[in-house]
């Protein structure tokens, strides 16, 4: 368990000692805590490979929980699923390919479709394929992963200062220029900005998602924003170097 991880639950426990509710640390952690320790296990191999199966079954709870951030999310997590089906038609269509085979990973998909030639020379990705998939899933986690970092420096400064916590949105849309935006056409972009104009206040998507819990508080979920988007870049991280290595990292434009 990370270092990051163990501030949350040692936070937790504390509060929940002055309170005198005894549970259990794990029960106590919120939404994101679970949604980190989902990505951690996703990155396997010293941190050198993803398991497929950790990756999707994680990137669907994070779903689930961005759903409650409310009805702007739709697409969004719309877009994302389609790209955990074309992640998981790869993985069972090679898993079918090579009987022994019990379990395909990120670099053995990856390895499956170069050695097909499925792809062109130069990162033009074929459409769908497991590494088209993996890609748009690793940007839209890695925009996510700048967002809760943002939001996690905000309430840290709020804690000082007493002043607010920033603005979601805004936090948003940096960290989209950042990750996403160059990635995008223009139907892409409008469609990310009308999205950025719906989206609520903090306090109201904490509320929604029930992402502060009653025993930890505000400084147990900054410490779980942290945690999470800690875990996510040192996973994205990781994918990148697999596309990357592999040439496989399409840089042409959505519509």
């Amino acid at each position: 368990m990370s270092a990051c991880v163990i501030r949350v639950l040692l936070v937790l426990l504390a509060s929940a000692s002055v309170h005198s509710r005894p549970s259990s640390s794990r029960s106590a952690a919120g939404p994101l805590g679970r949604s980190a320790r989902g990505f951690q296990r996703s990155l396997v191999s010293r941190g050198r490979d993803v398991d497929l199966r950790e990756l999707v079954e994680a990137t669907r709870e994070l779903c689930a929980v961005l759903l409650k951030f409310g009805a702007y999310m739709g697409p969004s997590v719309s877009d994302v699923r389609r790209n955990l089906e074309r992640i998981e038609e790869a993985r069972r269509k090679w898993l079918r390919a090579s009987p022994r085979r019990r379990q395909l990973s990120m670099k053995a998909l990856l390895a499956a479709e170069v050695a097909a030639e499925i792809h062109g020379r130069g990162g033009v990705l074929a459409d769908p394929s497991g590494a088209m998939g993996l890609l748009w899933v690793r940007r839209g986690l890695a925009m996510w992963a700048d967002t809760f970092e943002q939001q996690a420096r905000a309430m840290q400064q709020a804690a000082v200062t007493g002043e607010g916590e920033g603005s979601l949105a805004a936090h948003t849309r940096v960290a989209y220029e950042r990750t996403v935006q160059a990635h995008h056409g223009w139907v892409s972009r409008r469609a990310f900005g009308v999205a950025c104009r719906a989206t609520p206040d903090w306090e109201t998507v904490v509320r929604r998602a029930g992402l502060r819990t009653d025993k930890g508080g505000d400084e147990a979920l900054r410490l779980e924003l942290k945690c999470w988007a800690a875990a996510v870049r040192d996973l994205t991280e990781a994918m990148r170097s697999l596309h990357t290595d592999r040439d496989l990292e399409d840089r042409r434009k959505s519509v």
